[in-house]
């Protein structure tokens, strides 16, 4: 945080989970990358008593904006009432965790900036609450739990500089710094399929199915060889099983077999199946991979090394 006379500056940085999508969630140990890109959080005093002002401003413009009452937190107005809903159980979870923030009668103005676009799924939800912790006071997991009842990886990534092992042990999240920082990062690729997925309702649906602790067991394992890999194709080997493993244990096709048969490479889905970004790893020169995916509609492709904080 870094703090001006008036002014309250928060940053917390996006995330992609690389291995233990889903398995996460019933304590099995995953890679996951905090992004270069992030989001900050300013506040300031605002110009109307007792009203807490809202804006969240992206690459592409402001894209939502919210007036709350203080101390209330009642909602005065907003451009998406569940946008709105969902920051007031923020504020009120953190006052809960933390007694005394926003219970005056003040007068303040917050701006939410995105480094990337939101629906890229790079983590616009957890790193909010990251920042808001920050500004609370109050625990980040804690806060993420009680509104958003995930694993927690994604805040964890928000909080960290480079690739972490996450796991959580007896309901509590344990992090661990990953020497991960592939010599092949060259032949690296993240692709937007085009399309949000939506995290909660993916936990959701996952809560009800039965999984084999085998199974939990090898992804557990696949997350610390997938961090020592030293070579693409050792790697692409691990990213296959994966694939495998994961679409088994949910009942789900893998994305290179639904869309991307003919790719000469492996790819492997990145968070939630479905939407937001997939992993390419292939030996294709740059110029071949923009075309290969251009050409089937896919335009936004980013280089793996451009995106990965490293720390």
């Amino acid at each position: 945080m870094a703090e001006t006379t008036n002014t309250r500056v928060f940053y917390s940085r996006g995330k992609l989970l690389l291995t233990g999508e889903y398995a996460v969630l019933r304590g099995a140990q995953a890679l996951a990358l905090p992004s270069r890109l992030g989001q900050y959080l300013e506040v300031l005093e605002g110009n109307e008593p007792g009203v807490l002002s809202w804006e969240s401003i992206s690459p592409s413009g402001k894209w939502f904006e919210a007036r709350f009452s203080l101390p209330a937190l009642d909602v005065i107005s907003a451009t998406d009432s569940q946008k709105a809903g969902v920051l007031k159980e923020l504020f009120l979870t953190a006052r809960k965790l933390h007694a005394g923030f926003l219970e005056r009668e003040e007068a303040l103005q917050a701006r939410s900036t995105l480094e990337f676009l939101p629906e890229w799924g790079l983590g616009s939800s957890s790193s909010l609450v990251s920042n808001i912790a920050d500004w609370a006071k109050c625990d980040p997991f804690r806060l993420n739990g009680l509104v958003f009842h995930s694993s927690g990886y994604d805040v964890a990534c928000a909080r960290s500089k480079g690739p972490i092992l996450y796991r959580r042990v007896n309901n509590l999240p344990e992090v661990i710094s990953a020497k991960f920082r592939p010599s092949f990062g060259a032949n690296l690729w993240l692709v937007y399929l085009n399309e949000k997925k939506n995290s909660k309702q993916a936990v959701n649906a996952f809560a009800g199915l039965t999984v084999d602790e085998m199974i939990l067991k090898r992804i557990s394992s696949i997350a610390g060889e997938a961090a020592a890999a030293d070579d693409l194709d050792s790697f692409c080997a691990l990213m296959d099983e994966h694939e495998k493993l994961v679409g088994g244990m949910t009942g789900q096709i893998p994305v290179k077999e639904r869309l991307f048969s003919d790719f000469e490479g492996c790819i492997k889905s990145l968070g939630a199946w479905g939407g937001d970004f997939i992993l390419a790893a292939t030996k294709w020169p740059e110029e071949e991979v923009r075309k290969w995916f251009g050409e089937r509609g896919y335009e936004t492709v980013l280089p793996f090394n451009e995106m990965i904080s490293y720390g």
